[in-house]
Order: structure tokens, then C-alpha cells, then sequence
């Protein structure tokens, strides 16, 4: 076998040399640099979902303290009208009837207590209303009534078209409506 020229060596001790540099960057370099950039996309990532869930968790806690307030409103209602007295009561009842029906625009003709009684456990508490209203107020006020956090029930409803005034003949497009609301107390028992 015959050597190599010293030009010739070198050349080869390069070339050599620089396909070791090669297969150490594509062997160690480039999967440690592809990791490096992978690992940066990951915690950028995970900075904005802890931001996001720092974010949550603040209004998870205004939520929760809401939460807690409509269950301890419930808690202590459980239905029954917020009154300690049957006086207090039926009070409430002519004041929800009355903003119910003020803010149809309708026309408030009476209210009148009836007797309150107990009912097993409870006490009823009861109040008759009359007004005027066109349907879809009516519709409106008795939505409104069912509605709400206590319990409420409509009884003995009585809905007529309302009488054309004397001198008017067209007919009137308002209905008189006349029912009782009924809701409940608990009882002394």
C-alpha cells in the first residue's frame, strides 16, 4: 500500500474531521436545540394558561360568594314570604301587586286583605287585586307575580273586556282583571 502525500492527508484529516463535527450537530446539537425550542413553546404555553387560570379563579371567587348568597337566601326563605306578621305580609303582597301593575303602566283599581288562616304548618295570606291592563301587561303582572323567590299563587282569576266610556264607541282594547294572591308564612307550629 502506498502513502498517502501529506496534502492529501490533511485534506482527508479535514474532510474527516468536519464529517465528525456533522454527525456530532446531527446526532447531539440539533435534537438538544429542537428540545430547547419545543420546551420554550411549552412554557409560554403554560404561562398563558396559568394567567387564564389566575384569571378564572378571581371570578370563580365573586361567583362562589353570589352563590353562597342566593343559597343562604333560600336557605332562609324556603318559599315562604319574608314576613313575621300577617299584617307585614299581606303589605308585601299589595306592594308586589302594586309594582308589578306600575310597571305594565296599568291602572291599579284596588287591593283588599283577605283573612289569613293556617294551613297545616303554615299561614295563608291573601289579597285581592283588581286593575286594568292590556294583554300583554296582564300577561306581564302575572309573570312577574309566579316569579318570584317566594312562592305565590294566583286564585279566583276573572279576566273581562273592559266597558267603552259613555260617548265612545269603539270598543275598548284594555281588560279588567280581578284575582287573589295567595302566599305562605311559616307557622307558629
Amino acid at each position: 500500500m502506498r502513502s498517502l502525500s501529506p496534502l492529501v492527508r490533511r485534506i482527508a484529516a479535514i474532510g474527516i474531521l468536519l464529517l465528525l463535527l456533522l454527525f456530532a450537530y446531527v446526532g447531539v446539537a440539533e435534537p438538544l436545540f429542537e428540545s430547547y425550542h419545543a420546551a420554550l413553546a411549552d412554557a409560554d404555553m403554560m404561562r398563558s394558561a396559568i394567567a387564564h387560570a389566575e384569571n378564572v379563579g378571581a371570578t370563580s371567587g365573586d361567583l362562589e360568594k353570589q352563590l353562597a348568597q342566593i343559597k343562604e337566601q333560600a336557605r332562609g326563605a324556603n318559599g315562604f314570604l319574608p314576613a313575621t306578621s300577617d299584617a307585614l305580609a299581606s303589605a308585601s303582597l299589595q306592594n308586589l301587586v302594586k309594582d308589578a301593575i306600575d310597571k305594565v303602566h296599568g291602572d291599579l283599581r284596588s287591593t283588599q286583605t283577605l283573612a289569613a288562616r293556617d294551613e297545616g304548618t303554615a299561614r295563608r295570606i291573601a289579597v285581592r287585586a283588581q286593575f286594568t291592563a292590556d294583554l300583554a301587561g296582564v300577561q306581564r303582572v302575572f309573570y312577574d307575580l309566579e316569579s318570584m323567590a317566594s312562592i305565590l299563587f294566583l286564585n279566583n282569576v276573572q279576566i273581562t273586556q273592559e266597558t267603552p266610556r259613555p260617548g265612545h264607541t269603539a270598543p275598548a282594547s284594555r281588560l279588567e282583571v280581578q284575582f287573589d294572591l295567595v302566599g305562605y308564612m311559616k307557622g307558629s307550629g
